[in-house]
């Protein structure tokens, strides 16, 4: 698939708590996004769990497709470390209120109450209200556009290692996914 067409297929509406720290390319080349934060202990574990769960969900759909005794037990199980990770993320993790954000498999767009300069070198903070998925990462900012009482910042995400560009566009996908599923629903009782 091109990347533009990538691009446009994986994008979403989301709520999305977005912390950012401009940064120099020499703090890009020489260290972690998250060295721009404070980051709480137990950060990066959110995004460990969050990847877990979705191994953990395909494997709990294919051992219930041979024993469902053993797929329920499982998926209870599943469900009761979401909510130690629930837990977890509520108690620790971001102060920032999650806002509309629109991601995208190669950047997301956020409000501001200052306007960003274009190109500007940014670290992301960014924790995804419906699941606590957390990560730090680098962005380049594309626009920043009055909108409202603020402003929209367009980034394009930068440098971004394999796990977080997986579990990005895995987010992406599974929340696509389920707007589906609840349209399908929706249209069904219409």
């Amino acid at each position: 698939m091109q990347s533009i067409d990538r691009r446009d297929y994986l994008r979403l509406l989301d709520r999305i708590s977005v912390e950012y720290s401009m940064v120099t390319p020499q703090f890009l080349q020489d260290s972690p996004a998250a060295d721009a934060f404070e980051l709480p202990p137990g950060f990066h574990l959110l995004r460990d769990l969050y990847r877990l769960d979705l191994e953990a969900q395909e494997i709990v759909r294919q051992v219930n497709d041979t024993d469902r005794t053993i797929g329920g037990f499982l998926h209870n199980l599943n469900s009761r470390l979401t909510l130690l990770a629930d837990l977890i993320a509520v108690s620790r993790m971001s102060n920032n209120i999650p806002a509309d954000c629109n991601i995208s498999a190669a950047g997301i767009s956020f409000a501001s109450s200052e306007i960003l300069p274009v190109d500007a070198l940014l670290a992301l903070k960014l924790v995804f209200a419906s699941t606590h998925l957390a990560l730090t990462c680098f962005a380049q900012v594309r626009y920043s556009r009055l909108e409202g009482e603020g402003y929209r910042i367009g980034t394009q995400f930068i440098n971004l290692d394999a796990t977080s560009d997986s579990l990005i566009t895995r987010y992406i996908v599974h929340k696509q996914a389920e707007e589906r599923r609840q349209r399908l629903l929706q249209s069904r009782f219409e």
